[in-house]
């Protein structure tokens, strides 16, 4: 059970901090703060306007305000990843609709770290504890780094991009991973897992926001897929974030049931984030308007969920 002192620092996401709102800006998207302080992105092309957010707190007030933005222009669409508290029943009042779409994870897994180390650990699986014991015995050595330098992002990224081609699972461009480092700066961190031989098995790029720390994304070495230094490397940064005053750990992404098609892109990294943390966190599924009957029809006829 998750408390309510825990959820209250899930709800704040770092989608919605300024840093992320930069970093959208290099696309183009231009933020716009809603009475209510949620920040959604507005792309212009002419008078041509979509709009997005991810999760933004929506209720009737702040929908209404996003459909006078809408409004101005000839939007196209307007699509949400909605937070926590998003009561699903203005979907259909406000003639959005849902759709399964991997705009934001829409399940994820934390870790409360306000519990001892102990605790911590021996919430973890027997097996897990087995090899985080087995990868200190083998004198594997993790190295933590805040702001971490392009050559470390490039690194991380040759393993990321790896695991990409792999698992056939999409995520950030190169480009796109330094943009995001760099918005947040002293709040990025690499920490990655090596053998004995300092030979790279295992890189997470982490993003904090507050009290939450993000396992942003995670590059795999093939080379050394078999090792177990990724355990340790996952309850060593559990400890220095904890010794940082962070409160959460968030996985940041799951199979979500609700959505078989989508989930398999999940699948290999949901069963090895299990291993760590059963606290599950549902969010509402991605609702979505398109506001110009044209680009509706569009959409309709070649069944798109866009």
């Amino acid at each position: 059970m998750v408390s309510s002192e825990i959820l209250e620092i899930v709800k704040k996401d770092f989608r919605q901090t300024p840093q992320f709102a930069r970093f959208l800006e290099t696309k183009g998207f231009k933020p716009i703060i809603l009475s209510n302080g949620s920040v959604i992105h507005e792309f212009n092309l002419g008078k041509l306007s979509i709009i997005k957010s991810f999760r933004p707190n929506l209720d009737e007030r702040s929908l209404q305000e996003i459909q006078e933005i809408a409004d101005k222009k000839t939007n196209l669409v307007a699509k949400f990843a909605p937070n926590l508290d998003y009561d699903e029943s203005l979907t259909i009042k406000n003639r959005y609709k849902s759709i399964n779409s991997v705009m934001s994870p829409t399940k994820t897994l934390i870790k409360d770290l306000t519990k001892s180390i102990d605790d911590i650990y021996n919430s973890f699986s027997e097996n897990t504890r087995y090899k985080i014991n087995r990868s200190i015995r083998d004198k594997d050595k993790i190295e933590i780094i805040q702001n971490p330098n392009n050559f470390m992002i490039d690194r991380f990224y040759d393993n990321l991009e790896f695991r990409q081609k792999f698992k056939k699972f999409e995520t950030f461009t190169r480009k796109e991973v330094k943009n995001i480092k760099n918005n947040f700066w002293n709040d990025s961190f690499l920490i990655s897992s090596f053998t004995k031989d300092n030979n790279l098995v295992v890189s997470n790029l982490y993003l904090r926001d507050g009290d939450k720390i993000i396992y942003f994304a995670g590059g795999l070495n093939s080379e050394n897929s078999k090792s177990k230094a990724g355990f340790q490397m996952i309850f060593e940064a559990m400890k220095f974030f904890k010794n940082l005053g962070i409160k959460v750990y968030d996985f940041e992404g799951l199979a979500d049931e609700r959505d078989p098609k989508n989930a398999i892109q999940w699948e290999s990294f949901t069963s090895f984030k299990y291993k760590f943390s059963k606290e599950e966190i549902y969010y509402p599924k991605t609702i979505v308007k398109y506001n110009n009957p044209t680009f509706r029809a569009l959409v309709n006829l070649l069944k798109l969920d866009m």
